[in-house]
C-alpha cells in the first residue's frame, strides 16, 4: 500500500490502534500506587527533670531524644548532666501500662554536653511506649530494669495532634505516606480503566483514519 510516497504494509496500519492501546495502557498502569501509612514513624521526645519520674541529678538538665522504632535508631542530645565515673547513663523506652522497660543505649557526659547516635542490631518492638527515661547504672553493666536513680525523662506524645489530624512526618528522604482510606486513593482503578478506554478509542480512530487515507491514495 502506498502512503506518502512510501510503501506501507497493511498489517502495519492495522497495528497502529493496537500500539496506541498498548502505549496508553503502559502510561495509565504506570501510575504509582498510593503508598500506605507505615508504622514505626520516628518521634522526638523532650527530656527534662520530670516530676513523678526523675529522682536523681540536677533539675536544670534537659535534652531531646529522637527514636525510630522500625529502624532501631536512637539519637539523644542533652545538656547539664554531670560526668560519671565508674557509672554510665542508659536510655530506656518504657511502656508503663504493661511494665515493659527496654534499654536502648548507654553514654556518658563530658560535664556539659552528652550525645548518643546509635543504630541498634534490631528494630524496637511496636508497643504503647509512653516514656523515654535516662537512668544511672554501673559502668559496663547490661541492666534489664532501670536503677532507682532516674535522671531526665520525657513523655511520648500520641501521633495525632489536638485537632485530630496526623502529626507531621519526619523528613526521611522517602515519598510521603498517605493514610488508608484518604480521599482520592480509591479512584485509581477508575482512572486506569478510563485511560485504557480513552486510548482504545483514540487509537482505533487514528488507525481507521490512516487506513482510509491510504486506501484513497492507492486508488488510481
Amino acid at each position: 500500500m502506498l502512503l506518502g510516497g512510501r510503501v506501507v504494509e497493511r498489517g502495519s496500519l492495522l497495528s497502529l490502534p493496537l500500539r496506541a492501546l498498548v502505549l496508553g495502557l503502559a502510561l495509565t498502569l504506570g501510575l504509582p500506587a498510593a503508598p500506605s501509612a507505615a508504622n514505626g514513624t520516628p518521634f522526638n521526645v523532650v527530656l527534662s527533670y520530670l516530676n513523678g519520674v526523675s529522682t536523681w541529678g540536677p533539675t536544670s538538665a534537659s535534652g531531646v531524644a529522637e527514636i525510630a522504632t522500625r529502624d532501631g535508631e536512637v539519637r539523644l542530645s542533652a545538656t547539664g548532666l554531670p560526668h560519671l565515673s565508674g557509672e554510665q547513663y542508659v536510655v530506656w523506652i518504657v511502656d508503663t501500662a504493661q511494665g515493659v522497660r527496654q534499654p536502648l543505649a548507654s553514654f556518658n557526659s563530658d560535664g556539659s554536653v552528652a550525645r548518643v547516635d546509635e543504630v541498634l542490631p534490631e528494630s524496637i518492638p511496636e508497643r504503647d511506649w509512653d516514656i523515654v527515661l535516662v537512668s544511672v547504672e554501673t559502668e559496663g553493666s547490661r541492666p534489664t530494669t532501670p536503677s532507682s536513680r532516674h535522671s531526665i525523662a520525657g513523655r511520648i506524645q500520641p501521633p495525632a495532634t489536638s485537632q485530630g489530624q496526623p502529626a507531621e512526618l519526619p523528613r526521611t528522604g522517602g515519598p510521603p505516606t498517605v493514610p488508608e482510606g484518604a480521599p482520592g486513593t480509591g479512584s485509581i482503578p477508575f482512572v486506569v480503566f478510563f485511560g485504557a478506554l480513552l486510548c482504545l478509542v483514540i487509537g482505533g480512530a487514528l488507525g481507521f483514519g490512516l487506513a482510509r487515507f491510504a486506501a484513497r491514495r492507492s486508488t488510481p
